[in-house]
């Protein structure tokens, strides 16, 4: 055994037999969600530990918050990075605090393109393990590579269910010996969110335009359909995603179309747009979405930051994101109040919540 583990090439050939060679004929949940999974989860962390101290590569920020929740933020050597486009995000906005400070300390390089990574920058961190986003084609074409060259990666699916989510937070606690560290924290998530579906069963149920990206020169938006745990979310926090019937997980529809179901509460994810909430105002005001009911009636919400992120990442936080959004939907439940225009963002969301998942 001795031997073997100290060929790369040879345990490159073991991991492409355990993983690789199962994804013909099956997406890449299923591949990572079958009954095989114990058994290679149990190979491939004995040898990941005979190689000694973790050096992991983390390729998604979802992933870096499922390891921050394991407590293996110290093994981390590398993550993506926040600003690719030099547009100006901060560190507080994308990564949680302990990140920040890792990263500032240069204890993790963070200059890793999350849609186009090089696999010079990822072999260069000398990593032992590279978790790669499975939701992203650049990154799936990267861990072929990167087995080919011995070094491990794994395929962290993204989820398109929180149930989901909740396994690839058990799958990778397994990976690194944190099995009950990762049924705690997916015990957490459950407990919030049942707490929050149990405050809300007796409320009328609000009709919610969620804007994923919104375009005022081609009058467009791009919503969620049933299948994400976007709409998840609504459903959970007490909404009706007025486009559940979409059989598309992210249509693009005219402003026409979506004012016509006449949302109660629209809410806007700004996702490094830097949209200026007061002119998005007055373009909405002018635009098919000004008649709704959500409109008329002050009901436009700004997500932003971290607040952005509880919303948008299929990580552990995405429990806080159906109390975020309770909060937006039920206010006097919640003794919530929030200031006009109304902006949820790094400053202020935790304000909202009764208990953090990470912190």
């Amino acid at each position: 055994m001795g031997k073997i583990l100290g060929s790369k090439r040879v345990l490159a050939a073991i991991l492409i037999v355990i993983v690789a060679v199962s994804v013909t004929g099956l997406s890449t949940y299923q591949v990572m969600n079958n009954q095989r999974f114990a058994q290679q989860s149990y190979i491939l962390g004995f040898i990941l530990f005979q190689l000694g101290q973790p050096r992991i590569v983390s390729m998604a920020p979802h992933i870096d918050e499922i390891l921050l929740g394991l407590g293996l933020e110290e093994y981390i050597v590398g993550c993506t990075n926040h600003d690719p486009y030099g547009l100006g995000y901060k560190l507080r906005d994308f990564y949680l605090p302990r990140l920040v400070e890792l990263i500032l300390s240069g204890k993790i390089y963070n200059g890793i393109d999350w849609w186009a990574p090089s696999v010079e920058d990822v072999v260069n961190l000398n990593p032992n393990i590279v978790l790669v986003d499975s939701g992203v084609p650049s990154q799936v074409s990267l861990y072929y590579s990167l087995i080919s060259q011995g070094i491990f990666s794994f395929l962290v699916s993204q989820g398109t269910r929180i149930s989901e989510i909740e396994v690839s937070i058990l799958q990778i606690g397994s990976l690194f010996k944190r099995n009950s560290m990762a049924q705690a924290l997916v015990d957490k998530m459950n407990t919030k969110i049942n707490t929050i579906q149990g405050n809300v069963s007796n409320q009328t149920v609000v009709n919610v335009l969620m804007c994923v990206w919104i375009d005022f020169d081609q009058q467009t938006v791009l919503t969620c359909g049933n299948n994400t745990f976007l709409s998840e979310i609504i459903q959970k926090a007490g909404g009706l995603n007025i486009f559940y019937d979409s059989s598309l997980p992210w249509p693009e529809l005219t402003m026409a179309v979506a004012a016509a179901r006449n949302p109660s509460k629209i809410i806007i994810l700004d996702h490094n747009a830097f949209l200026n909430p007061v002119e998005t105002l007055i373009n909405l005001g002018s635009s098919p979405l000004g008649g709704t009911p959500a409109y008329i009636s002050g009901e436009i919400y700004f997500i932003q930051g971290q607040a952005d992120n509880l919303l948008t990442r299929p990580g552990p936080r995405v429990a806080e994101g159906v109390e975020l959004l309770a909060n937006i939907l039920f206010p006097a439940l919640f003794n919530a109040t929030f200031d006009y225009p109304h902006i949820l963002n790094t400053d202020n969301y935790k304000g909202y919540l009764d208990s953090f998942i990470l912190e």
